[in-house]
């Protein structure tokens, strides 16, 4: 299961991994996101199972990419080991305060709704008020899909830590070919020549909509604290991402 994080690259490890022959990625129709933890679906194993009859002969790792499953409580985290106590999880890791800059482009110009197709609400501009932008990434789904150490020790009650891989982005954006190796590695998916993997094509890139500049301080204030803890955690070097950031 590929937890997340939220734009950091998923739906692009989901056309590579869908091109290794060991490998069947769950499709959630029209979107590759498949939401069974986080959805109306939940608990339906029925449900969730009809995402994999698709698969050919010789697949034999089946994968279930959803960024989503990353914010689930531990009741769900639970459910999810009940069924699958052997799961790979993966979870990748971006420069919150670039997140929240991507994560608030990709939903400027969308139609909120949750996965029954009703509308949750109001979705945020640009132009929004900045005390309800400051409060989304303070306070809400903002926040919670930046707080990548809470999020993955909720995983590691259920989960034993050489289940779990974290990686950065930032090996994406530099090496992809390295970064789809460790993973391929970790699923123990067969070494297999690369030619043919769509490694360099780019998927679901946000629109470069214009950032407020007034909120990116609060991106900073919001998110060092939490890039402070998870240094001491992750090893990989992520000083760099207590830099101001920009957009």
């Amino acid at each position: 299961m590929v937890i997340g994080g939220q734009k950091t690259g998923t739906k692009w490890l989901y056309h590579n991994l869908s091109h290794h022959p060991d490998i069947y990625v769950a499709d959630g129709g029209g979107c590759y996101e498949v939401h069974y933890l986080n959805s109306l679906h939940y608990g339906d194993v029925h449900w969730w199972g009809t995402h994999y009859v698709a698969a050919k002969k010789g697949e034999t790792i089946f994968g279930d990419i959803t960024p989503d499953y990353a914010v689930v409580d531990s009741r769900r985290v639970a459910h999810a080991h009940r069924l699958c106590p052997e799961a790979k999880i993966i979870y990748t890791l971006r420069n919150p305060k670039q997140r929240a800059v991507s994560h608030l482009r990709m939903i400027h110009s969308k139609t909120l709704k949750d996965y029954a197709g009703e509308p949750r609400g109001p979705m945020l501009k640009m132009d929004s008020d900045l005390g309800r932008l400051v409060d989304f990434f303070e306070h809400g789904p903002g926040r919670d899909h930046g707080d990548y150490l809470t999020n993955i020790e909720r995983w590691l009650e259920f989960y034993p830590r050489d289940q779990v891989l974290v990686l950065s982005y930032d090996l994406l954006r530099r090496n992809p070919e390295r970064y789809l190796q460790r993973i391929l590695e970790f699923l123990g998916a067969r070494p297999i020549p690369m030619e043919g993997f769509p490694i360099r094509q780019r998927f679901h890139k946000s629109e470069p909509h214009a950032v407020p500049q007034d909120l990116l301080p609060h991106l900073d204030r919001i998110f060092d604290p939490t890039i402070r803890d998870l240094s001491e955690w992750v090893d990989f070097d992520i000083s760099g991402w207590l830099q101001a950031v920009d957009a």
